[in-house]
């Protein structure tokens, strides 16, 4: 069975994932995720830009992939893409039709440096500013302090009965 590194667009805007080490079956159920239906028709878009097929093959047969896939992505999407008792899995990205082959891979982007979101200046008035600010703080946490102080400090005065 072969096996092969992919890109797979997960979106409209043209965001795309590699994934490594993909069995054509994988990509069956894969499209039914991310194909696009065609109107219409009962097709799906193919959503692999690029299939980078790997020199070596992987040795399994039809029931160790179905069980792995199975296994990975669940029972009922592995049985949508391939319905009825003992499917035939494909072996190749051929039999698969999954297209992509001669397109080349994606290109990393520039990287860019990330500059800092704020930079304050160490400007005097900034300083004063933080000051003053500090003092008000500390002034009404003071106030509060003496106001708690009055009201623990006297006694209650009793209610009066006026009707």
């Amino acid at each position: 069975m072969q096996i092969a590194n992919v890109w797979l667009k997960i979106s409209e805007q043209g965001n795309q994932v590699l994934l490594k080490r993909v069995t054509p079956a994988e990509c069956q159920v894969l499209r039914r995720d991310f194909g696009i239906k065609v109107a219409g028709t009962n097709q799906l878009t193919n959503p692999f830009n690029h299939v980078d097929v790997l020199k070596e093959d992987v040795e399994r047969d039809n029931n160790t992939e179905f069980g792995r896939l199975v296994q990975k992505y669940g029972q009922k999407k592995v049985e949508s893409a391939f319905p009825g008792e003992n499917p035939k899995i494909p072996v190749t990205f051929k039999e698969a039709n999954v297209v992509g082959m001669d397109a080349e891979p994606p290109k990393a982007g520039k990287y860019h440096d990330i500059p800092p979101l704020t930079e304050k200046p160490d400007s005097g008035e900034d300083m004063e500013e933080t000051k003053a600010t500090n003092n008000e703080v500390a002034a009404l946490k003071k106030q509060i302090e003496e106001l708690k102080a009055l009201v623990t400090s006297k006694p209650a005065a009793p209610a009066s009965d006026k009707k």
